[in-house]
């Protein structure tokens, strides 16, 4: 019987049924009943071991997983170095994009918002993007912050063809998003922070502002920090979270109702 996946493609799916177990909370129980297949065919799906057509297309129909998306096979005639660099494809959780295809997004950025308590400043940190092999993903993170308990960091989504990124992070059950919409072939990047501020206490609010990170080669000491906004340095900076708020955003209020 000839098998729906190769050696290499079956390994790339015991990874992606991983990944989206974990994104549902599936239980390898849970999974077993969803898709009709017993439990020692599952353990064989989830080391990568190769399984009968039916078995792949059962588990791959009730993950959501679309097998034409996995990566093909290197093809034997190029060198071992050129079959690594196009094997580097992300997972389908995080969008399946190729490391070629995101490597303009790599590099260092100042990245500022407004404060998120409403006082007249702007926090100014650095953001670091680079490619994490182990996740297979583009990796993010908060470098330079004065409250360096509270930065974050996470994985880079990309959905194809949709001309946006997704700067997630959540620990313990606690969620912020970062949107984020690429400008000046990629060297800025405008959107939306969305995630919880604490107004005292144990009590947190939703909070939503606009936040811009832009490229940079060498790190911009001045800028790191809070600004307030008599501050000359923060003047063109108030210029491009406005606009980004007014042209990049699509805010819906109450006002029409």
């Amino acid at each position: 019987m000839k098998h729906v996946l190769t050696e290499n493609q079956f390994t790339a799916f015991a990874d992606l049924v991983r990944d989206r177990m974990g994104e549902k909370g599936w239980k390898r129980k849970e999974l077993c009943n969803r898709a009709k297949v017993g439990d020692s065919v599952i353990g064989k799906v989830l080391r990568g071991e190769a399984v009968h057509n039916t078995t792949t297309y059962a588990v791959a129909k009730v993950l959501g997983i679309d097998l034409s998306r996995l990566p093909p096979d290197p093809d034997p005639a190029m060198p071992a170095t050129a079959q690594n660099h196009t094997s580097r494809r992300a997972y389908l959780s995080t969008g399946a994009y190729t490391r070629d295809a995101v490597r303009g997004y790599e590099g260092q950025y100042i990245t500022f918002r407004p404060s998120l308590d409403g006082s007249p400043t702007l926090r100014c940190f650095l953001t670091a993007i680079e490619w994490d092999e182990p996740s297979r993903s583009l990796e993010w993170k908060e470098r330079g912050r004065l409250d360096a308990e509270h930065s974050h960091g996470g994985l880079v989504h990309i959905p194809a063809n949709a001309g946006f990124l997704y700067l997630v992070s959540g620990a313990e059950g606690w969620v912020r998003n970062v949107t984020l919409c690429p400008v000046a072939s990629r060297s800025e990047m405008r959107g939306t922070i969305t995630t919880l501020y604490n107004v005292g206490g144990p009590m947190h609010v939703p909070v939503v502002a606009p936040i811009v990170y832009r490229k940079v080669e060498s790190i911009p000491k001045d800028l790191i920090g809070v600004l307030a906004v008599e501050n000359p340095k923060a003047a063109e900076l108030i210029v491009a979270l406005r606009e980004t708020a007014s042209k990049y955003v699509h805010f819906i209020t109450m006002q029409n109702f």
